[in-house]
């Protein structure tokens, strides 16, 4: 979870998920890529997180979950992490796997953000 240091001004990548946590979806061991601009649109729409939060956010959910459920759309997956006092950290994340131009293989990171318990539960369908 210390790699995750997002650079605010450039594309990031982070290490591979976890094998137990991808292994239920079938998916491939692939490092996370996060583009700078869904960091852009990320500010945007949540300019409450701040840089210090965005990185103990991605971090958390992405690396210790306690809840992994695939998206309504079969492209997608929630990773989230019970933060306590009703505040949990959620990421989506697309599972379609992507090549940048050297041919390296990403999944990326569409959105990420905090919520209460109650919404937690229901992004992540449980």
């Amino acid at each position: 979870m210390e790699s995750v240091k997002i650079d605010f001004s450039k594309d990031n990548i982070f290490p591979e998920l976890n094998e137990v946590d991808i292994r239920d979806f079938g998916l491939k061991p692939l490092k996370v890529r996060l583009k700078k601009g869904i960091i852009g649109r990320q500010e945007f729409r949540h300019s409450d997180i701040k840089d210090i939060d965005a990185n103990m956010l991605l971090a958390s959910a992405l690396y210790s979950p306690t809840i992994v459920s695939r998206s309504r759309r079969e492209e997608y997956i929630h990773f989230a992490r019970s933060l306590g006092n009703n505040d949990n950290a959620l990421v989506l994340l697309d599972i379609r796997e992507v090549k940048d131009e050297d041919g390296n293989e990403f999944y990326d990171i569409v959105h990420f953000f905090f919520v209460s318990d109650e919404r937690r539960k229901t992004l992540a369908g449980k």
